[in-house]
């Protein structure tokens, strides 16, 4: 039986953030088994040790411009959002850095890339936008 496609409300963004997470991935993984415990905050650190070097990417900057181009995402990204007195703001790398952290965590124990988990990540990311827009 044919597997069904996964289809997203904006599949560029789908598919140059899925080409990012492998790139920044590709930075990332030769420091991964420096990592003995596999502990978050590890990877943490050894996302933001790198963090300069993976915003400077192709792929994140063409993810960046397609968020930033999205009507929908746009209203996200560095604005205030949430209930009046516990607003907050969220860049693009928060976004993005949190799908990589999963996708790095995942990598250590498996050793390859989780399609799966990544489009539930970005299928997380749409929802939580479309929620947002829709409460509001």
């Amino acid at each position: 039986m044919p597997k069904h496609k996964e289809s997203f409300v904006n599949e560029e963004l789908y598919e140059k953030s899925k080409s990012f997470v492998i790139k920044a991935l590709s930075i990332i993984t030769p420091f991964i088994n420096q990592t003995p415990s596999g502990f978050k905050h590890e990877f943490l650190k050894l996302l933001l040790d790198r963090r300069k070097e993976i915003e400077s990417l192709a792929e994140f900057k063409q993810c960046i411009q397609l968020m930033e181009n999205d009507p929908t995402i746009s209203k996200y990204i560095e604005k205030p959002v949430g209930v009046p007195n516990r607003l907050s703001s969220r860049s693009s790398w928060d976004y993005l850095s949190r799908i990589l952290l999963r996708l790095i965590k995942s990598y250590y124990g498996n050793k390859r890339f989780d399609n799966y988990l990544f489009q539930k990540m970005y299928r997380d990311l749409e929802t939580y936008v479309i929620i947002k827009l829709f409460l509001w």
